[in-house]
């Protein structure tokens, strides 16, 4: 694949080791890839500010059981240094697209091409799902998150876009009436 050392895929042998510059000049070697559905182990070990918050384990069992979720970590001598997150999603109107919506790297390890690869490994996933679009949105100043989707390929939208946030849960509701269910249920777009 042009610009990427090899594909992400599930399982092991499918990893990705990159070769990645740390800050004294040294060379280490980081596997990249997306975890399986059976690999939430790996996540026993993760570096600090990785994650916005410790993982759950039942935040964790349901993420990797759905199928449209996608997780790439970089790990570090047995210990997740780097993560991205997607979500694989499709519409009625419109081929299936990946929403990248996380990308974090332990402050040990920033600064090294580990946001780079990470990225990339979505990306190739993304491709291996039959994706035809990628997205991700940042904050105007987030100069650093820029520099990495742009060095990724991404490109910056010439439109700014307004976000809007809904609390759902009883406690943050805000007077907002639930909507009723008609009895349907979400289910996969597609299978792993």
């Amino acid at each position: 694949m042009e610009g990427h050392r090899g594909p992400c895929r599930y399982g092991v042998d499918a990893s990705l080791d990159a070769e990645i510059e740390d800050l004294d000049g040294r060379i280490e070697s980081v596997v990249v890839r997306c975890l399986a559905p059976t690999e939430a182990g790996v996540l026993q070990h993760v570096a600090r500010d990785v994650f916005d918050h410790n993982v759950r384990e039942d935040y964790l069992q349901a993420f990797l059981g759905d199928p449209n979720s996608l997780l790439a970590v970089a790990i570090d001598d047995g210990v997740v240094v780097g993560m991205a997150s997607g979500l694989v999603y499709g519409h009625p109107d419109k081929p299936l697209q990946l929403f990248v919506n996380e990308v974090g790297v332990a402050p040990t390890h920033q600064l090294r091409g580990l946001g780079r690869e990470l990225v990339r490994c979505l990306l190739a996933r993304g491709r291996e799902l039959a994706c035809t679009e990628a997205w991700v949105a940042t904050e105007e100043e987030n100069a650093a998150a820029r520099r990495l989707y742009a060095a990724t390929g991404g490109r910056e939208e010439a439109s700014r876009t307004v976000m809007y946030t809904y609390a759902l849960n009883d406690d943050e509701a805000d007077g907002v009436e639930p909507a009723v269910a008609s009895g349907a249920t979400a289910g996969p777009i597609r299978g792993r």
